[in-house]
């Protein structure tokens, strides 16, 4: 049975499960789901990168690796973890929205581009990295 809960922060739902599922993603707290605006669910869970082989502490928010940006293409929604390319997501370009930095990943298996920003624990030389080969493919066109 589905409990659910409202309050500023959005709603909770207390919601029984059985498994990790398929995503490749191993959940701290599974049975908890977050929805801070519709289509939104938020999971916290821990990871390990499958480019860097990196171990991710997950915060609800967390969709690519620390150490080397890289993600993986397990959304349809942000959070519902329902989509089955599940290929890996470079990191591709680095741009500002409101005074933050932005990635793009690119799924080298189908080609979905999306935008993440950047946490405050991410690897900030890879961030620096990727603007400057971005930079530099822009000058010698």
């Amino acid at each position: 049975m589905i409990h659910w809960t409202h309050s500023e922060r959005g709603v909770t739902a207390n919601i029984p499960v059985l498994g990790t599922g398929d995503s490749g993603f191993e959940s701290r707290r599974s049975d908890i789901v977050h929805m801070k605006y519709k289509g939104f669910q938020r999971n916290i869970e821990d990871f390990v990168c499958e480019k860097c082989n990196t171990e991710n502490i997950g915060d609800g928010y967390t969709n690519h690796c620390y150490m080397c940006l890289w993600s993986k293409h397990v959304d349809i929604k942000p959070g519902d973890r329902k989509e089955s390319c599940q290929g890996l997501m470079k990191p591709i370009a680095v741009h500002t929205k409101d005074q933050d930095h932005v990635l793009t990943h690119k799924c080298e298996k189908c080609g979905f581009e999306k935008n993440n920003r950047v946490g405050k624990g991410d690897n900030f030389d890879e961030v620096v990295k990727i603007a400057t080969s971005q930079a530099q493919a822009f000058v010698s066109k």
